[in-house]
């Protein structure tokens, strides 16, 4: 493990819980709080969305639709707890999402969540999802760091699946990148579930697999260029 980087993130949730017990907040918007923000313009060139296979068009489509989920759900548990992490982590989920609606524009696709309002969704099953993460992170600042975790874990697995599934090394890099960004923010949610005298324990990728994550540095990101 590498104990520089977990006291770094430890010092942050720390930080974040404090703050909250003593009535403040931060909400510097020009900062990430320290997690991963993965900077991107969106491209500007649009080309047909036939350059595609339909299993990247379905990986790009989807993980959109689940990137406006994770982005949603961390706006609400955010206005619940007001803990600075949740802050932090929907400001890279936006960026996450900025770099996924560039792809949707460069290819011609119609983007999935245009015109959604907070918790609104076209597939059916992300819906669901969505309720059900919120309905567990209203019950205590740990259960909100569990569902955050599980949404976390599940983009691991599907970025990690599109990634392999893809060609086009724009998407495969960007779906890599954005892998490599939510094992960090699981790393982050398992170091508060410890400050708050709990462990972490795995709930949608196998118990071999989330503590790899965990007791594995940090990773940096580096921005696959625009086409």
């Amino acid at each position: 493990v590498d104990l520089y980087a977990y006291r770094a993130i430890a010092a942050l949730i720390l930080l974040s819980l404090t703050m909250v017990g003593m009535g403040i907040t931060s909400r510097n918007s020009g900062q990430s709080g320290g997690l991963n923000i993965l900077p991107f313009s969106p491209p500007s060139v649009t080309i047909s969305e036939d350059a595609l296979s339909s299993d990247e068009r379905r990986f790009l489509l989807s993980l959109t639709e689940k990137m406006k989920m994770v982005q949603d759900l961390y706006i609400v548990l955010d206005r619940r707890w007001r803990l600075t992490m949740f802050s932090a982590m929907r400001r890279g989920e936006q960026k996450g999402m900025e770099r996924l609606s560039g792809l949707v524009n460069h290819y011609g696709l119609t983007h999935p969540t245009s015109g959604r309002l907070l918790g609104s969704f076209g597939d059916p099953a992300i819906a669901k999802l969505y309720g059900e993460l919120v309905k567990m992170g209203m019950v205590s600042r740990s259960e909100a760091i569990r569902a955050g975790g599980f949404i976390e874990e599940m983009m691991v697995r599907d970025f990690g699946a599109a990634a392999q599934g893809s060609q086009h090394p724009d998407l495969k890099g960007s779906f890599l990148d954005l892998q490599r960004s939510a094992r960090n923010h699981l790393r982050y949610h398992a170091g508060a579930m410890e400050l708050l005298g709990r462990i972490y324990r795995a709930q949608y990728l196998s118990s071999v697999e989330v503590t790899a994550i965990i007791a594995s540095p940090l990773e940096s990101t580096t921005p696959t260029p625009n086409p």
